[in-house]
């Protein structure tokens, strides 16, 4: 951070004083100089002095209601003012477009979701459920997977062999959701294969979160806004993984190569 300076304006005075000397009969004039020396820092005077306010902004509307203009001051305990627009706008022009196109056939493929907020197809079908996950029996050959976040309560449903006779849903949480995937909002995979990376290293079929959350712990903590995105590994199958998952069973065992 910056640290200022306080302002300071000094004047030092200096006077040389030149006697009067009497040498044979010969007066030499006294003389007397003064010097005069300012000291000034960088900073002026009134740097830190309340200013006046700038001009009023633009509309931060072009048309229609609930616009606002602003202005602001420099060293003020109110640095900023903010007013209704002073100018009547035009209505704005309705845009309405149709939202799935002239037509469409709406089919459910899946329900009991709560507050989906986005959805992701899974790079690769069966890495994580594998082919038996939790006493259920999975098949993976069968159809895509589908990966659906939902924001109420803080979860993942996957959507398994996506349209066929094999679909089943089965869901994953974040044993710290609270911190990790409260209100959970968005999903992404890494889709990337062939990345030339160490095996441990390579990040094909991880996917990432984002949260829409003031990081209060579902509302038990007061907010201290530490939060981002979280990124995890579904790879469950893959034995040279071992020990670096961040999956686990019911009892907090490793499910790397299970």
């Amino acid at each position: 951070y910056n640290r200022q300076m306080i302002d300071a304006t000094s004047t030092v005075a200096s006077t040389t004083t030149i006697t009067t000397n009497t040498v044979e009969n010969v007066v030499v004039e006294s003389e007397t100089v003064s010097t005069e020396t300012t000291i000034s820092d960088a900073n002026t005077s009134t740097s830190c002095q309340t200013t006046t306010y700038s001009e009023w902004s633009s509309c931060s509307k072009t048309c229609g209601d609930g616009g606002i203009q602003f202005r602001y001051r420099s060293n003020s305990d109110t640095p900023v003012e903010t007013r209704p627009c002073s100018e009547d706008l035009n209505a704005c022009e309705e845009q309405c477009v149709p939202e799935f196109s002239s037509s469409f056939e709406l089919t459910i493929i899946a329900d009991d979701l709560d507050s989906p907020r986005d959805l992701a197809f899974h790079p690769t079908p069966g890495v994580h459920l594998g082919l038996y996950s939790e006493g259920r029996i999975f098949n993976p050959a069968e159809g895509e997977e589908l990966w659906v976040v939902n924001g109420n309560n803080h979860s993942v449903s996957i959507i398994a062999s996506l349209g066929t006779e094999y679909q089943t849903t089965i869901s994953r949480r974040d044993r710290g959701y609270y911190h990790y995937m409260n209100n959970v909002t968005a999903l992404s995979f890494n889709t990337v294969k062939d990345s030339q990376r160490q095996v441990d290293q390579d990040s094909l079929n991880y996917f990432a979160v984002c949260n829409d959350n003031l990081n209060d712990y579902v509302g038990t903590k007061e907010p201290n806004y530490f939060m981002g995105p979280t990124l995890y590994d579904t790879d469950t199958t893959s034995t040279n993984k071992q020990g670096k998952k961040n999956t686990v069973n019911r009892i907090g065992e490793n499910c790397s190569g299970n």
